[in-house]
C-alpha cells in the first residue's frame, strides 16, 4: 500500500523537476563568443607553426578581441545569430544578423544557418562547435 507520504514525496519530486526545466536547464538561452577560451586555443596552435608565421597568428588573435557573436537558441527550434567584427581600423564593426533552426542530439546542439549544419558539443552550459580543419580551433560559446 503506498502512503500519503510516498504520494506527496512523488509530487515533490515532479514539481521540482519541472521547476529546474523552467529556470534555463535545457540550451535555450543566449550564447555568447568566449573569447579567453578561443585565444587560449589558437596561441596553443600558434606556437607550433614556424617562427615567420606566428606574426600572422598573433593578427588572428587580435582579431577574436575585435570581434562579438551571440547565438540565442529559442524554444521550438529556431536560433537568431549575431556577429560583428570592424573591416577597417576605425571604423564601426560590419554587424551581420542570421535566422535558422537547431536540435538538440543527446549532447549535440546542431545549428543550421544558410542551410549549413553546425554541430557543437553542449557541455556545462558551453557550445563546443568542432571544425573540419586539423589545427584549427572552433568556435566556443558560453551561455550567457
Amino acid at each position: 500500500m503506498i502512503s500519503m507520504k510516498s504520494i506527496a514525496l512523488g509530487a515533490l519530486v515532479v514539481a521540482m523537476g519541472a521547476l529546474s526545466a523552467c529556470k534555463g536547464g535545457g540550451p535555450e538561452g543566449k550564447y555568447t563568443l568566449d573569447k579567453d577560451v578561443m585565444k587560449k586555443a589558437m596561441q596553443a596552435e600558434i606556437a607550433k607553426l614556424p617562427p615567420e608565421q606566428q606574426a600572422m597568428g598573433g593578427l588572428m588573435t587580435a582579431l577574436v578581441d575585435a570581434m562579438d557573436m551571440q547565438i540565442e537558441l529559442k524554444s521550438g527550434g529556431t536560433l537568431s545569430a549575431t556577429s560583428s567584427l570592424p573591416d577597417e581600423p576605425g571604423k564601426p564593426p560590419k554587424t551581420d544578423s542570421k535566422e535558422g533552426t537547431w536540435k538538440q542530439e543527446g549532447t549535440k546542439i546542431i545549428m543550421t544557418i544558410d542551410g549549413k549544419p553546425e554541430s557543437c558539443e553542449l557541455k556545462d552550459k558551453t557550445l563546443n562547435c568542432a571544425t573540419d580543419k586539423p589545427g584549427e580551433p572552433g568556435l566556443v560559446l558560453k551561455k550567457i
